[in-house]
């Protein structure tokens, strides 16, 4: 059992030690999730890497289903944790700068891009409900514009899996949306 996974068997049982040093030691990968997401990518950016770990950090220890049996799914909480804090960001601020990476073919604007990412949003609950595997994978990518490699590190998994599992997830995001949120743009068939 690894370290994290120790920690958060203490952590998820009441022990506010463990939380402490739970966080200490996660912190660094949160930070580079959130820092990966915001760097260079947003235009007049007021949201920093540290406000983005605090507000999912506030939304995790609020969680009234903590239950993080291992580091995947702690991490897989934490990026839904950090999508809601963007998603809430994005809607008092649609004009910022939303990067969806090879989610679509060409340009939105940058308005469209959040329609798009609020459009995932919308649909995010029946994705975790149809595919559990898959909402982390979705949420990494699209909401923290994180690359296949750095998905499959933060989750354990294999860049080949992740790849699969983005390329399925596409195609069901855009059968539950439609093309209304790409306004007549594709969903790219290749990662």
């Amino acid at each position: 059992m690894g370290e994290v996974t120790r920690l958060l068997q203490q952590w998820c049982a009441g022990d506010k030690d463990a939380e402490a040093c739970l966080f200490e030691l996660v912190y660094p990968e949160l930070h580079r999730l959130a820092r990966s997401r915001i760097k260079g990518n947003w235009r007049n950016q007021t949201l920093q890497p540290s406000a983005l770990i605090s507000e999912a950090y506030i939304r995790l220890v609020a969680a009234e289903d903590r239950n993080f049996p291992n580091r995947r799914s702690f991490f897989g909480y934490a990026a839904k944790a950090m999508r809601a804090a963007l998603v809430d960001h994005w809607r008092r601020r649609r004009a910022i700068f939303v990067p969806l990476g090879d989610f679509t073919h060409g340009r939105l604007s940058r308005d469209d891009k959040i329609e798009l990412c609020l459009a995932v949003h919308s649909v995010m609950d029946e994705l975790e409900q149809a595919h559990p595997d898959w909402s982390p994978v979705v949420e990494m990518r699209v909401f923290l514009d994180l690359t296949h490699a750095a998905i499959a590190e933060t989750l354990g998994l294999g860049a080949r899996t992740v790849e699969r599992i983005w390329h399925d997830a596409r195609f069901w995001l855009f059968e539950r949306l439609g093309p209304e949120p790409w306004h007549g743009k594709v969903v790219r068939e290749t990662a």
